[in-house]
């Protein structure tokens, strides 16, 4: 499981939103909002219908960073 965090919305948080100021980015990184970076995965199910332990066994099907797909484990 993910640190301290109780579920799979707490982690998620904690590697984006939260995540994004602590490393000079947050207005950025962190959220799929305009006039952000188009940087995110996506997942076979939805993380937020998970609990933590299910969540953190959970591998992306897909990465996009830039706005460009940069791994797709279907073409892989």
């Amino acid at each position: 499981a993910a640190g301290h965090c109780s579920s799979a919305e707490e982690a998620i948080d904690e590697m984006t939103v939260l995540a994004a100021p602590v490393i000079g980015m947050g207005g950025q990184l962190g959220k799929i909002e305009k006039g952000y970076l188009a940087d995110f995965a996506v997942f076979p199910a939805n993380p937020l219908d998970k609990d933590l332990d299910a969540f953190s066994a959970m591998t992306a099907s897909m990465t996009i960073l830039g706005g460009e797909v940069v791994y797709d484990a279907e073409n892989m």
